[in-house]
């Protein structure tokens, strides 16, 4: 009698930790589908959004490597304003893709959107040579974006080939941006988490 109490006081106790077990499962597999579905959602909304700007604007296409070389061949057809509105709105595309969960990196997009500001530039103050505003803006945001300067002026030295007056300013600028990058980003991080410790 005493082992058949035992075992029936034992029982439910058993079963307990099962159905927690259980539990826990169900609600895992639950959480997970939301962020499958989250995550589809997101890719489906960036799809769509970069598949109506780039209808109207096919200039910003993929990564932009073969349009720049039709820009730069008339870049005054464009006028300041456009060639801005295409910087702007390529960094706002990139960011949107990595949101949805595309592939693809930001080297690329970042030359395409240095390049129409330089651009942009070259026709605001027409006096200074197009390439020394094209390829220091280009060396300095991927030197600031990426915190690679020695990467940033191999790549614009080895795709323009300039000279060497224009080597030494697109040094300059890699590594002007290099250091307002280390002074700018922690004050960004910091407002970031004081942002995120309010939430």
């Amino acid at each position: 009698m005493n082992l058949s109490s035992n075992r029936d006081e034992e029982e439910p106790a058993s079963e307990e930790p099962r159905v927690l077990r259980a539990s826990a499962r169900s609600r895992g597999t639950t959480s997970g589908q939301r962020s499958r579905h989250r995550v589809r959602g997101w890719t489906v909304a960036a799809g769509i959004v970069i598949a109506v700007v780039c209808y109207f604007l096919p200039e910003l296409l993929f990564s932009g490597e073969a349009q720049i070389h039709a820009i730069i061949q008339d870049p005054a057809a464009f006028g300041i304003g456009m060639l801005l509105l295409l910087a702007i709105l390529k960094l706002v595309l990139l960011a949107l893709s990595f949101k949805g969960g595309f592939l693809g990196g930001p080297v690329f997009p970042i030359l395409f959107a240095s390049t129409m500001v330089g651009l942009a530039l070259s026709l605001a103050v027409p006096g200074i040579p197009v390439g020394i505003f094209v390829l220091c803006i280009e060396a300095a945001a991927i030197a600031f974006a990426l915190g690679a300067p020695l990467t940033a002026i191999l790549l614009v030295v080895v795709v323009s080939t300039p000279s060497p007056s224009l080597t030494a300013l697109v040094v300059t600028s890699a590594v002007t941006a290099l250091v307002f990058g280390a002074l700018i980003k922690p004050v960004m991080e910091r407002r970031i988490h004081e942002k995120a410790g309010h939430g």
